[in-house]
């Protein structure tokens, strides 16, 4: 098994994002600004307002939306700079394709929460939770995802080069 020291990593991920044009970084952040921006506003809204509790419920939906949106989008760009990398066909973005995408980021997401507190707190599981969640941002099949498929695919990243990851933590 072929190891890459983590300074090589950082810097192959850089050359890749430089690399990429401006349209791909461009998906990236139909992701991620709503959300930051979604976050912001809760945080202000909910710590100044008067009246926060009357609408908190719904304002804390609207942000877990905002998050799986978020993570669609990550899956999105990571399947784009992955088909970019190997030079693979993109496959065709169908509504399934697209359903299945944004119910399997939001049932496994929906515990990231828990279980990366309760890995900070043990310590050493840490960066194998931390990899396994980020790498089930990174997984589409090209023909949709399943819960197990992305989960037994995330875990087998997240194995894969462990030395590394904690050095990159």
């Amino acid at each position: 098994q072929h190891q890459k020291s983590a300074i090589r990593i950082i810097e192959e991920a850089v050359h890749i994002l430089r690399s990429a044009p401006g349209t791909l970084l461009l998906v990236y952040y139909i992701g991620g600004v709503p959300f930051v921006l979604g976050l912001l506003y809760f945080w202000a809204d909910m710590s100044r307002s008067a009246d926060a509790h009357q609408y908190s419920a719904m304002a804390a939906f609207g942000l877990a939306f905002l998050f799986v949106w978020m993570k669609f989008w990550q899956t999105v760009f990571m399947y784009q700079i992955r088909a970019r990398v190997f030079d693979e066909v993109r496959a065709p973005w169908s509504r399934q394709r697209v359903v299945s995408i944004f119910v399997t980021q939001a049932l496994i997401h929906s515990t990231r929460l828990f279980v990366i507190l309760v890995a900070s707190l043990t310590v050493i599981p840490f960066g194998y939770c931390y990899a396994f969640y980020q790498s089930v941002s990174a997984h589409d099949s090209g023909e949709g995802q399943s819960v197990k498929a992305t989960c037994h695919w995330a875990w087998r990243q997240a194995r894969l080069w462990p030395r590394q990851n904690h050095l990159l933590i």
